[in-house]
């Protein structure tokens, strides 16, 4: 569906983007992350056509956005950061006027400020309208004509819960119909849910790319275990927390009260248990909590850390 390949971009003496190579599978939610300055809004404002790249190429279902950007931007709805509309106008107008833009039928109108939520409003001026609902606003604009690549930056910004819920619909709704959608959000816990593929951009280059299980993985990240003891009157002299901590290799966090916490690879949540069972420990209860989307994120860009950096 999307190519970019050996994306490169220079303001004067920094590099933005380095070769970077990223691809997208048609129907795919790939979710772009990186630290502040690691070349994200570069490389969707390269895709999206408001940045020429210095070198390197692009490509949306064979066409080159360079060589043929009206072509290329007709597929792409885009809903950048931050959003701006004139105060003047109401949300029906400001997508009647995008939808003359985008030579698209005025029929979508009323059906998409309904999806957003915003159809109760759809007369009244923006002038006074929550960042949350300029944000509503903005998607649907992105969503007229139905494009077949989503491009969205901080999608959920502003948005309140109510909000992020229907933006989910919307994107799994889109992505039922066959829309690529390329996302990028500091929002870790709102993308995990969503995103097929993660990719971590660093430096200007693509770090890490796969599912968020395949990266937990590669990474060996561990699974925090807590567990609920049962009270004994007389508990074994060695269940201790220096004892624990040694077990199966894993590390202890907190021992208080009969709660148990530790971190430990995933592969040995079992032999923990039969280690504290064999101590003489009853366990009345436990659970586990795999590496969350920021561990994973937090990890990958400390690995690409240079030597000596904080």
């Amino acid at each position: 569906m999307i190519i970019l390949k050996n994306l490169t971009k220079e303001y004067g003496s920094v590099k933005a983007l380095r070769n970077l190579d990223l691809s997208m599978r048609p129907g795919e939610v790939l979710a772009l992350l990186g630290p502040n300055g690691a070349g994200k809004s570069t490389t969707i404002k390269s895709i999206v056509g408001l940045v020429q790249p210095s070198s390197g190429t692009i490509t949306i279902e064979g066409i080159d956005v360079a060589r043929e950007p009206k072509r290329a931007r007709a597929m792409i709805g885009y809903l950048p950061q931050r959003v701006h509309f004139y105060e003047n106008l109401s949300p029906r107008e400001v997508l009647a006027f995008f939808a003359k833009l985008r030579k698209t039928t005025p029929s979508q109108i009323d059906p998409l400020l309904t999806k957003v939520g915003l159809i109760d409003v759809a007369e009244r001026r923006t002038a006074g309208f929550s960042g949350g609902m300029l944000q509503r606003l903005g998607l649907a604009v992105a969503l007229l004509g139905d494009p077949k690549l989503l491009v969205l930056d901080e999608p959920t910004a502003g948005l309140d819960p109510e909000g992020s819920r229907l933006f989910k619909e919307i994107i799994r709704e889109r992505q039922a119909a066959g829309c690529t959608i390329l996302l990028s959000s500091h929002l870790l816990g709102e993308v995990e849910s969503i995103a097929d593929r993660i990719a971590v951009c660093n430096q200007g280059r693509i770090v890490a790319i796969d599912t968020l299980e395949s990266l937990r993985q590669s990474l060996a990240m561990p699974t925090r275990m807590t567990l609920k003891l049962a009270r004994q009157e007389a508990p074994p002299d060695d269940l201790s927390p220096e004892r624990i901590s040694l077990e199966a290799g894993a590390r202890l966090v907190e021992f208080h009260d009969g709660i148990l916490k530790v971190v430990i690879d995933d592969r040995h949540k079992a032999a923990m248990v039969r280690s504290l069972e064999a101590q003489g420990a009853r366990i009345e209860d436990f659970r586990t909590e795999e590496a969350t989307l920021e561990d994973i994120f937090m990890a990958i860009v400390a690995r690409e850390r240079p030597a000596g950096k904080e």
